[in-house]
């Protein structure tokens, strides 16, 4: 998963570069985003709040990668397009193209929304989970962010 938006148009574009029918492809877990949000906040200590490289920022650009691999509905284009400033692109355009556009005409290859050998299916939450933190109370102590029992 790329670390930006405009990281993820620069590897799509590669695709079709010498003019030949292409596909791009991208594999996304939600152990991917929490990867890309480790590294952030890791390689950022000490780097000047609330500029174009702060970590919020970098943090924004990653949820925005996020919201799109996780988007099922809206054709892939318009929403790429539209992140980079280029209104006006319709899905019809798409002429589907995109994974979205593809499920919404019902043209989706079959076996694309599988979940790959090895990946975890996302674990769906109680609703109790929801907006429940853990309790820092007896019986666990803190180590590098991460609740942990003794």
């Amino acid at each position: 998963m790329p670390k930006a938006m405009e990281g993820l148009y620069q590897e799509a574009g590669r695709a079709g570069r010498d003019g030949l029918p292409a596909q791009h492809t991208l594999f996304y877990s939600a152990g991917d985003h929490a990867r890309v949000l480790r590294l952030i906040r890791r390689g950022k200590r000490g780097a000047p709040r609330g500029g174009a490289g702060s970590t919020a920022a970098q943090v924004r650009l990653a949820d925005a990668v996020k919201e799109y691999c996780c988007e099922k509905d809206k054709c892939r284009r318009v929403l790429l397009l539209d992140y980079l400033g280029e209104r006006g692109f319709r899905p019809s355009q798409c002429a589907g193209t995109c994974d979205n556009c593809m499920r919404a005409a019902g043209t989706l290859p079959p076996g694309h929304d599988q979940v790959l050998p090895g990946a975890k299916e996302p674990r769906a939450r109680k609703p109790a989970e929801r907006g429940a933190k853990k309790s820092k109370g007896k019986g666990f102590k803190r180590k590098r962010g991460v609740a942990k029992a003794k």
